[in-house]
């Protein structure tokens, strides 16, 4: 089995291409390209097969120099905890993350975090049935106009700070019904948090399960603009 961490610390980088390399037997990718890569610029590398691979923990964290991403078509079905990708992309403009197979992966924490320049992202080809920590993954990205994702909602338990401070979506990219039909949260503080111009309709959070959320403050502050103050009226809050 072989063992990738650590394995792109060196700040010279700058271009990498990975093609036709055999990736079945890793096991572990975590920390690969973390922080000390901090002048690679463009990363290209589509299309790995990771069959075998269980961690990829901070896999690209910090690399604030990159601007350039293709890891389309990455397959990990034996992925679990943290998806590769861990935030701080600094000069990220230009990302391909098409059609990631990850069913048994959790977590999402800080996915996106810190993507200053990044203005649109599309998920909505991911497999990733099983994430329930989506805490960070889109927060202090304040030029992201566009957010399309594909997430099994009925699996979420921490949400907390998603958008935080992503405040140029014109709408929650989450679907308003299904969340509050899951009884599985368990954190969604500041979850809206100055989002001034989403501009939707949020009665479908009149009945809103939240029997088992054990943090709330912050949610909606600074956020959208509620007209309707009978949306709290049957919140189940009884934890």
């Amino acid at each position: 089995n072989n063992v990738w961490s650590d394995s792109y610390r060196g700040p010279r980088i700058q271009s990498l291409y990975i093609g036709n390399c055999d990736m079945a037997n890793t096991i572990t990718i975590d920390r690969m390209f973390y922080y000390y890569a901090y002048n690679l610029k463009s990363l290209h590398w589509p299309n790995a097969n990771f069959q075998s691979l269980t961690n990829a923990t901070s896999a690209l964290y910090n690399t604030r120099g990159l601007s350039n991403l293709n890891l389309a078509n990455w397959n990990m079905p034996k992925l679990t905890g943290d998806l590769p990708l861990s935030g701080n992309f600094a000069s990220l403009t230009n990302v391909n993350v098409a059609n990631w197979n990850a069913p048994n992966a959790t977590s999402a924490y800080r996915l996106f975090n810190s993507s200053t320049k990044l203005t649109t992202l599309d998920l909505s080809s991911w497999n990733v049935p099983k994430i329930s920590n989506w805490a960070y993954s889109f927060a202090y990205c304040p030029n992201l106009t566009a957010l399309t994702l594909n997430c099994n909602i009925a699996a979420m338990e921490n949400l907390a700070y998603m958008f935080y401070n992503t405040t140029k979506l014109p709408e929650c990219p989450l679907n308003l019904y299904s969340l509050a039909n899951n009884p599985n949260l368990k954190d969604v503080s500041w979850l809206f948090f100055n989002q001034k111009n989403w501009t939707q309709n949020l009665d479908a959070l009149a009945n809103w399960n939240l029997s088992n959320v054990t943090y709330i403050n912050g949610m909606f502050r600074n956020g959208p603009m509620l007209t309707n103050a009978d949306i709290f009226r049957n919140w189940d809050l009884q934890n």
